[in-house]
């Protein structure tokens, strides 16, 4: 019994094995022959040098959500819920495989995936997002909730920014190609010192969007202030404070109390993110599942749920992180090891929900420990 065979062998129900994208074309479809004769289900997956093949063992649920999805009637959707990671998985390729556009959106318990067949719809969205010139921006009128729904993640999966808003009684969302812009704000924000950054009036939704993106990335204090002129974004380090660009009295802008909440509580986000966080890719600095999970998991059962079992209290927030990390993935993060700042923020406000507090209070409970 080869090597490949013992590990496939060892691929317990419900689980997936990936085989590192060294292996050869000939080892590869070894891996395909070997998984069929046992019973799973292959596919290759990545593009280029990180090509790699993933075994499934997934008992009769593949053939299952096949047949579902082949009779999905056109026009319509199909949600998923109460999924495991390699379930999820399994319903988005599948989805590929069928030419159906999947959707991964946060539920209220657990991360759903959404199915949607809607060719023809698909189609002509597709054609405009593949026309937009990098800094150009489409709008898309009366759209269904559906509708929007494939736009938006047809949008996410292009690469591209997106912003929903409603015209009257229309649902509308505009799509917008900003790659330079992105790398730019990027450069900017990253070589941010002790000044307030400023992105003046003369940017639409879409670019605001942007901005806001790349300053939540990167750990930065971020709001959207209106004032004569306009909207504009300010943008600082977590301990500047963003209204230092304004006169004293307030003339020349305010910041709600919406935004200053939203502040108050990314700065205590951040506090908590670089007290738990030592993971580094790149340039990025990361929440990563050993040992910062741990640590944070230790904390939460210490300070915040006494009563409750550990083993019970880690399933939940490994569920929880291997979700998020998903999540941020599947929305075209290129960080992949852990957690950025941003969905470290959305890994909080689910354990929060799961734990019965708000997120302030648990990141009061945490900041006092």
């Amino acid at each position: 019994m080869d090597e490949v065979q013992r590990t496939l062998e060892d691929v317990q129900p419900g689980n997936s094995h990936a085989f590192d994208a060294s292996i050869t074309d000939s080892q590869r479809k070894y891996i395909h022959v070997i998984s069929r004769k046992l019973g799973l289900w292959t596919r290759s997956m990545g593009k280029g040098e990180e090509r790699h093949v993933r075994a499934f063992n997934t008992s009769d649920f593949v053939a299952r959500i096949r047949a579902e999805l082949m009779v999905l009637e056109n026009g319509a959707s199909k949600s998923y819920e109460s999924l495991t990671t390699t379930e999820r998985d399994i319903v988005i390729l599948l989805a590929e495989d069928l030419e159906l556009v999947a959707q991964v959106v946060p539920g209220e318990t657990a991360t759903v995936v959404e199915v949607f067949n809607m060719p023809e719809f698909v189609s002509s969205v597709q054609s405009v997002l593949d026309d937009l010139a990098d800094g150009q921006e489409h709008s898309f009128q009366g759209l269904s909730d559906r509708e929007r729904r494939v736009v938006h993640c047809l949008a996410a999966n292009n690469g591209l920014v997106d912003h929903s808003y409603d015209d009257g009684d229309e649902h509308c969302l505009s799509v917008g190609r900003y790659d330079a812009l992105t790398k730019e704000v990027r450069c900017q924000l990253a070589a941010l010192g002790s000044d307030v950054k400023e992105y003046d009036s003369s940017f639409t939704s879409l670019m605001r969007k942007v901005v806001h993106v790349a300053a939540e990335e990167l750990g930065l204090q971020h709001a959207t202030v209106s004032d004569d002129a306009g909207r504009r974004v300010v943008v600082a380090k977590q301990g500047v404070s963003l209204e230092r660009n304004m006169d004293a009295d307030g003339a020349n802008g305010h910041i709600s109390a919406e935004v200053a909440r939203h502040v108050q509580v990314d700065a205590r986000v951040t506090r908590v993110f670089e007290a738990y966080a030592t993971g580094q890719q790149g340039s990025t600095r990361i929440f990563m599942r050993y040992p910062d999970l741990r640590e944070f998991l230790e904390d939460t059962q210490t300070s915040v749920v006494r009563r409750r079992q550990l083993k019970q209290l880690r399933h939940q927030l490994d569920n929880i992180y291997e979700d998020t990390l998903q999540l941020q993935i599947d929305m075209g993060c290129r960080t992949n090891k852990g957690l950025t700042r941003y969905y470290f923020k959305v890994f909080l406000e689910s354990a929060s929900k799961k734990l019965g507090w708000s997120l302030i209070h648990l990141l009061c409970t945490l900041l006092d420990t």
